[in-house]
């Protein structure tokens, strides 16, 4: 397993645990199972500890969180591949900006390149072997 798929489950398994918490201790388990160290960063105090560039960071409004967080929902249940991937998160990410009331200007894109989906998809697999 590559180190780098390692850091994208990690950010993803952390983030489902910030916002789902009964799903912590699962993920928490999935992450050990797997040898990934995960360390709990209060921001904004700890971003310099941790080198995170706080300016960086997107701005986005509630509707357009939803979305994003959607995304990260969906991932785990669709079979992916090269054909597949761009079509259906695109067509979800419309059908959830229009549910949410997303404005059509606001920029909302697919949050995994093909590779860090795979990635994602793969270790959520390993996990339960």
């Amino acid at each position: 397993m590559v180190k780098n798929n390692k850091a994208t489950f990690a950010y993803y398994a952390s983030l489902l645990a910030i916002m789902i918490p009964d799903l912590r201790t699962q993920l928490d388990n999935t992450l050990a199972d797997l040898r990934i160290v995960c360390y709990e960063v209060k921001l904004p105090s700890g971003a310099d500890a941790v080198l995170i560039d706080l300016n960086l960071q997107t701005e986005f409004d509630y509707p357009q969180i939803l979305v994003v967080f959607g995304c990260f929902i969906l991932l785990p249940f669709k079979n992916i591949n090269q054909m597949n991937y761009p079509n259906y998160m695109s067509n979800q990410i419309q059908e959830m900006r229009a549910l949410l009331g997303v404005d059509p200007q606001a920029a909302v894109h697919i949050p995994f390149s093909m590779r860090k989906a795979e990635a994602i998809q793969s270790m959520m697999g390993s996990s339960s072997d």
